[in-house]
């Protein structure tokens, strides 16, 4: 943390969360990474001063955007992203080529910016290549590398064409031609001669070497902070929290999106399995299966929706835990508390429809118990699309996870394939699987019943036989009746087990290359 306070470093990639508006970008940077003795008056303050050095107060309540949200220029989201940087208030800024990619109108203004900031008595680091002569000029010092890394040059820009041209070297002497970028021009150079040797026998670099020593002379050591953050554990989980849930309520796209398709599956099966009786064999079994069609897909749902989204959050995850914003495990945490709304209000969008429309047991406790087993199903799925995310290299990858996973769960969650019939080699899969056991519990609590219970004809092997409903579904399902909060108990084992999983790789997988 300390290292961090007196160090800020400006990424090339401009990652943010793009539902944030510019101030709330900086004022979520600024409360995570200013010392916690700082009152809210003076962040806001320091917020309002540096969005004034970067232009952006004219803008500073417009979205950020993102691949799907339009809204910032490249310039802006480039002032915007040393803005974040800015209000932690470091010493020294460092910046990765922040001119790439941009026009020469756009870079012309974020060069202007960070000469500003440079003139507030902060150290500005750059590195850029082939800038215009324009920009050039505009950098106090040079720091010259030739191939291998060597240092060609260091030293005042303004000393840089002299020290070329005073600088003996075998062959012709070089020389600026007039109306030539000296960017350009020293590129030229010291493909000449080994200028690092030259430069390692000059006197400006004697004269550097003494100011460096100097430096380390006039060092201090920083005082200890006990900790890699500025600002609480439950701060940093508030603020993580709030910024998602407000990124959530405008992400109208993602969570609209995912209501329709829960809304179209749901009806689309309720008019498919619409009163179907279930007053025979073949009738019982189909309405079963459309119980189990109702939680697998209402869990599909919920689970590929939601890999695109968790893709551009793991993007900006990767930033801000490289700038020590918050922990990890905040992160973790954030994502599981603010899907459980979300996917409670799309889990009673997935089954109402459904389970009037099929006529299922018009009996609330018993619509509250599917309901509720739809909840844990779907935020199992969730859980399992956050896990990807975390162990796969992009979503591409997690895509074809989950592609390779659902067939799984729907060919051994017991509709299509009867338990019994299952090789025995394979049928752990049915007694482990979340998506089998909401679908033995959801089925057996329809058909649970203690006097006056209805029977069917079952065909099986030889001569009919009448069975009663609840037995044959028991047989069915290879399960028996009251267990079901045993099955919602493992349910729940099935997500804190993965949110444990999700903690631990989010601690320990790291899939940014740069």
């Amino acid at each position: 943390y300390q290292r961090r306070v007196h160090g800020g470093y400006v990424e090339q990639t401009d990652l943010h969360m793009g539902t944030q508006t510019v101030r709330e970008a900086l004022q979520f940077s600024a409360k995570l990474r200013l010392p916690k003795e700082v009152d809210e008056s003076t962040r806001n303050s320091f917020i309002e001063d540096v969005l004034k050095i970067l232009e952006l107060d004219d803008i500073a309540d417009r979205l950020i955007g993102n691949d799907v949200i339009v809204s910032l220029s490249p310039g802006q989201l480039k002032r915007v992203t040393i803005g974040v940087e800015l209000v932690a208030n470091p010493a020294i800024l460092f910046l990765d080529e922040p001119t790439s990619g941009l026009d020469a109108r756009q870079a012309a203004v974020v060069m202007r910016t960070i000469r500003r900031i440079s003139s507030t008595g902060r150290a500005v680091l750059c590195t850029i290549h082939q800038p215009s002569s324009d920009l050039f000029s505009l950098f106090d010092r040079l720091l010259l590398l030739q191939p291998g890394g060597r240092v060609a040059y260091f030293g005042e820009l303004s000393e840089l064409v002299n020290y070329f041209e005073s600088t003996p070297i075998q062959g012709p002497q070089p020389s600026l031609p007039e109306h030539t970028n000296p960017a350009t021009w020293m590129l030229d150079v010291i493909s000449l001669a080994n200028y690092a040797d030259l430069y390692e026998r000059s006197d400006l670099y004697q004269k550097c070497t003494n100011e460096l020593n100097d430096s380390n002379n006039n060092s201090y050591n920083l005082p200890e902070t006990g900790s890699q953050y500025p600002v609480s554990f439950l701060v940093q989980l508030l603020e993580v929290t709030f910024r998602l849930f407000q990124s959530y309520w405008r992400d109208v796209g993602y969570n609209g999106i995912r209501g329709l398709s829960s809304l179209y599956s749901s009806v689309i099966f309720g008019l498919v399995y619409l009163n179907i009786a279930d007053n025979d064999q073949p009738g019982l079994i189909s309405r079963m299966s459309g119980i189990f069609l109702c939680f697998g897909f209402g869990g599909v749902i919920n689970c590929a929706s939601s890999l695109p989204v968790y893709g551009r959050i793991r993007e900006v995850f990767y930033r801000e835990r490289a700038s020590y914003m918050y922990s990890p495990i905040i992160y973790s945490l954030a994502m599981a508390i603010v899907e459980l709304p979300y996917v409670f209000v799309n889990s009673i969008i997935n089954t109402t429809p459904f389970y009037f429309m099929m006529g299922l047991k018009a009996d609330a406790t018993i619509y509250f118990q599917h309901l509720f087993l739809q909840f844990l199903l779907a935020y199992v799925f969730n859980s399992w699309a956050q896990f990807l995310i975390t162990v796969m290299p992009n979503v591409i990858a997690a895509n074809i996870m989950v592609g390779t996973t659902f067939p799984m769960a729907f060919l051994f969650g017991g509709a299509f394939v009867q338990p019994a019939t299952i090789p025995d080699g394979w049928k752990f899969m049915y007694y482990i699987l979340p998506l089998s056991k909401a679908f033995i519990a959801g089925a057996t609590i329809q058909y649970d019943c203690s006097s006056d219970c209805p029977s069917i004809e079952v065909f099986q092997g030889g001569a009919p036989f009448k069975q009663l409903k609840k037995d044959f579904v028991s047989t069915y399902l290879d399960s028996k009746y009251g267990v079901y909060w045993n099955y919602v108990g493992w349910l729940i084992l099935t997500i804190a087990v993965l949110r444990v999983f999700i903690i631990l790789c989010v601690w320990k997988i790291n899939h940014q290359k740069r």
